[in-house]
């Protein structure tokens, strides 16, 4: 690797890194809109969430999932129907979204 393109993917690697992502950015909202318990706990779900995905990819699921293309596609399709079985929930869900306590309408139970 050339060092131009070393330092590409450094700078663009520190950019990516620097922004806040989606994960932040709920975090922050919890926060607000909970206090710092709310906000804890959705931090806590976000990291339980990334060592049960580290713990899946360190079983060997990509490794799987490469030599089994049939699996790999209902796994891919599985998702899709999940992420449209989301959107619809959230596109039935009835009032304003920018109400001030959204968590009261939402269309998935509260975690407790």
């Amino acid at each position: 690797m050339g060092f131009h393109l070393w330092i590409t993917f450094f700078i663009a690697n520190l950019l990516t890194s620097l922004s806040p992502g989606p994960g932040a950015v709920a975090a922050v909202h919890a926060g607000l809109s909970q206090g710092s318990r709310g906000g804890w706990k959705l931090v806590l779900g976000l990291q339980l969430a990334l060592l049960l995905q580290l713990s899946v990819v360190a079983l060997g699921a990509g490794a799987l999932l490469t030599q089994a293309p049939t699996a790999f596609q209902i796994l891919r399709w599985a998702g899709a129907a999940y992420l449209i079985w989301l959107g619809s929930l959230q596109w039935k869900a009835s009032g304003n979204s920018m109400d001030a306590n959204p968590a009261a309408e939402a269309p998935w139970p509260e975690a407790g």
